[in-house]
């Protein structure tokens, strides 16, 4: 059966952002052995070698990650540019390129989250609001913003990820962690012992000190 153009975009689109999904997971396994392997006690030299390498690893993987979700935005782009109705159907329904972007944003996001900043992520997660509001979207949104300890926002984003799909797939962890963040108290999240050195050298600094750790 023949297919236009727009479809073709679409569904190689489709293919490299599942394909990305797909790996995240050996990715994340990845950044958490290089994690463990920093903290082991180990000789200074190979303690070296070991950190220089593991990160080499990563930072080529992410960007072979990305490098695919940079090639499915292009598709998704030709695919726009030839029909912008256009759509293939999937596992999850049918798709256009609106929902596909907004996809490989929150990948993108994902990869930031795993290695990287959670200020980028964030603004990839909001750009994927901005292109398709999901669910989705907004519980990675919510994880970035409790990960930082920012209660308010992060207690939003899992409400709203609930009023999209009340019985979706991160329904139940959403649920959780807004019933965490409704009772979310702060705390010293600091060092006790850089607070107590510069309580004894510069009583003014301490408390700015605590006070911005205090989270």
């Amino acid at each position: 059966m023949s297919q236009t153009p727009a479809v073709a975009h679409l569904r190689r689109a489709y293919g490299l952002i599942t394909g990305v999904e797909d790996r995240l997971g050996e990715f994340r396994q990845q950044v958490l052995q290089h994690e463990a392997s920093a903290e082991q006690d180990q000789p200074f030299v190979a303690g070296m070698i070991s950190a220089f390498k593991g990160a080499r690893q990563l930072a080529a993987e992410k960007a072979s990650l990305r490098a695919d979700l940079d090639l499915a935005i292009r598709e998704i782009d030709k695919a726009e540019a030839s029909d912008p109705e256009a759509k293939i159907e999937a596992r999850d329904g049918f798709l256009q390129a609106k929902h596909l972007r907004a996809a490989a944003l929150v990948d993108y996001g994902l990869i930031e989250m795993l290695h990287g900043s959670s200020e980028m992520a964030k603004q990839f997660f909001r750009q994927s609001l901005d292109v398709f509001e999901s669910s989705t979207a907004h519980y990675f949104m919510a994880l970035a913003y409790e990960g930082d300890y920012d209660a308010p926002n992060a207690l939003a984003h899992y409400e709203r990820c609930l009023e999209l799909d009340p019985d979706g797939e991160y329904s139940v962890a959403a649920l959780r962690s807004a019933e965490q963040m409704r009772n979310y108290k702060k705390k010293f999240r600091g060092s006790w012992g850089t607070f107590g050195c510069l309580l004894v050298v510069f009583f003014p600094a301490a408390i700015i000190y605590y006070l911005v750790k205090r989270k």
